[in-house]
């Protein structure tokens, strides 16, 4: 991706049980207010840990952020440790198992789309179609429109960067599919 000078890239780590080998979810940002990158990690590990690990189950642990500012080539980088878990006690979905969440932008076309997986989806909220249940998406889509607001609010709002030239799109929406989104190679050793 590429990351132009006023925007950033944010990766969150997991952990734990439901993801025996690690997890990430990364999305691009524009730093708003010229800010550092231990104060935009700060901001973003904050706003992670307190809208999306609420709706993860304990089985998965928010171990860190890395932010890396651009330009990709010598943009300074920051990373925070932590250990916060999930807030459902529950068993969890395998670790192939993700809830799919779309990053939706006024861009129009495939370069205006992206997606991230999050992992940790309470395994009775998944049905044998693997269909999130209503209860499950009623809890998971308003934390998703609260994480996105909060990024926001906190002069770091969420976007999506490109892999070619284009400038950074501002993500509008963050879309939870109601269907499961499975990825292969989380079983791989």
């Amino acid at each position: 991706m590429q990351i132009p000078v006023g925007h950033g890239q944010a990766t969150w780590l997991l952990s734990g049980p439901v993801c025996p080998t690690g997890a990430v979810v990364t999305c691009g940002f524009f730093n708003a207010t010229d800010r550092t990158a231990s104060q935009c990690c700060l901001d973003l590990d904050n706003v992670f840990a307190t809208n999306v690990m609420p709706v993860v189950v304990d089985g998965v642990t928010h171990v860190g952020t890395l932010v890396k500012l651009g330009p990709n080539d010598d943009g300074p980088t920051a990373i925070i440790t932590g250990s916060t878990v999930g807030g459902i006690s529950a068993q969890g979905t395998p670790p192939n198992v993700s809830a799919l969440i779309s990053k939706v932008t006024n861009v129009g076309g495939r370069e205006g789309r992206g997606r991230f997986f999050l992992p940790g989806l309470p395994e009775n909220d998944v049905d044998e179609s693997g269909l999130i249940t209503s209860g499950h998406l009623a809890i998971l889509q308003p934390a998703m429109d609260d994480f996105l607001t909060a990024a926001e609010s906190e002069d770091v709002p969420l976007e999506l960067l490109h892999n070619s030239s284009r400038n950074p799109s501002g993500i509008t929406v963050l879309s939870v599919d109601v269907k499961v989104a499975t990825q292969r190679r989380r079983l791989r050793r």
